[in-house]
């Protein structure tokens, strides 16, 4: 008795609730379009060369002890790891990849040209690796580039000329590398909050211009006379890391400098 009446409700139920469901889910499909796809290098442009760089990028390293190019797979790439996307600043619609962030990543490789085609980039962070070689002449292709760190690598090559073409360019670090020769002169004019080129085989002369650069930490260069103070510099290099989230990459102001009180 309780079998046959539990299943005459299971009946009732099923007659009266399906056609419902059927009659919201046609309600809803004529109501509300379709939900987007997800933006991935088969469905937008910039991610598709975003696609060619990062998996470029991928060839080029030989060792990846930490796995983290491991999900380095598809057609997603921003969900690769330590890639961040956001809207273009040129479009808003559209996403592309904003930041790429592997320090402290054990990397060993090269940096392959196929990185100019990131040309919505504005962070890129390799620090703590080993790569080698010299950075791409690609690089200076990216106008929205705001901050490079690839310090502590065995990079090697002349002063990164492309840094020259790069008018939104923020912060540099490029210490403890093998990069050698002059340091162009043009880069002490350039409106740059930080530069750290220290601990490389580099022969300069600071330009008469010097006193005029709007870099904030210049001269922070180990060895050398007429250096800002050992507090002031080490303020810079421990400043609040670049944010990347799904709206984008923000980089904080650098800690405000203050000099230490008087002794009496």
């Amino acid at each position: 008795m309780r079998s046959s009446t539990a299943a005459a409700l299971f009946l009732l139920l099923a007659t009266v609730t399906l056609p419902l469901l059927a009659s919201a889910q046609t309600a809803g499909t004529t109501s509300m379009p379709p939900p987007s796809p997800p933006a991935t290098a088969t469905n937008n442009s910039r991610l598709e060369k975003a696609y060619v760089a990062l998996q470029a990028l991928k060839r080029a390293i030989t060792d990846d002890p930490k796995k983290l190019t491991h999900n380095w797979c598809g057609p997603d790439v921003c969900n690769y790891f330590g890639v961040f996307c956001a809207p273009a600043l040129d479009d808003p619609c559209q996403r592309t990849v904003a930041g790429v962030d592997l320090n402290h990543g054990d990397l060993a490789g090269t940096l392959p040209e196929e990185l100019g085609l990131l040309s919505d980039l504005a962070v890129f962070h390799l620090n703590s690796n080993r790569f080698s070689g010299s950075l791409p002449e690609s690089l200076r292709s990216l106008h929205l580039l705001h901050e490079i760190d690839v310090s502590n690598n065995q990079l090697s090559g002349g002063f990164p000329s492309q840094f020259l073409c790069l008018p939104n360019l923020q912060y540099v670090d490029i210490r403890f590398n093998n990069f050698c020769g002059e340091v162009p002169a043009a880069i002490f004019d350039k409106k740059i909050d930080a530069l750290f080129i220290n601990n490389n085989h580099f022969e300069f002369t600071l330009p008469k211009t010097f006193t005029n650069s709007t870099a904030s930490v210049i001269n922070c260069i180990a060895g050398r006379p007429d250096q800002r103070p050992g507090e002031e510099c080490i303020a810079f290099l421990h400043r609040p890391p670049v944010h990347c989230d799904a709206h984008g990459c923000f980089a904080p102001p650098p800690p405000a400098y203050a000099p230490p009180p008087p002794v009496y």
